[in-house]
């Protein structure tokens, strides 16, 4: 599996730090999940519909990035860069993913 990299920066602000080729997926958590336990919460709900077969895809542009989830995996593409190169991950390693982001998030103090 991809190593990742959960966190609190010296500022406080979560940092998801993951291992190329999959940094779009951190920074996609970073810039467009951000702190949101709804938006988590929404993700997770979206890949369960897909992986049910509820629905065929699901798909979203955010803040910076565009997400697209199938039955089989989910394609991360930043919407301000040409030079960045797509991510593509497994349904499975996405859906940890967003747990553990947001495991972090609850665990900043209001």
């Amino acid at each position: 599996m991809k190593k990742s990299h959960f966190h609190l920066d010296s500022r406080g602000h979560p940092r998801a730090d993951f291992q190329p080729p999959n940094e779009v997926l951190g920074w996609y958590l970073e810039q467009d999940v951000q702190s949101c336990l709804a938006s988590c919460d929404e993700l997770l709900s979206a890949c369960e519909e897909v992986v049910e077969r509820k629905s065929t895809h699901w798909q979203a542009t955010g803040n910076a990035h565009t997400i697209i989830i199938t039955d089989t995996s989910v394609l991360i593409e930043n919407e301000f860069s040409s030079r960045v190169q797509a991510c593509k991950v497994s349904i499975k390693y996405f859906m940890a993913s967003i747990l553990g982001w947001k495991e972090l998030i609850r665990s900043i103090p209001s």
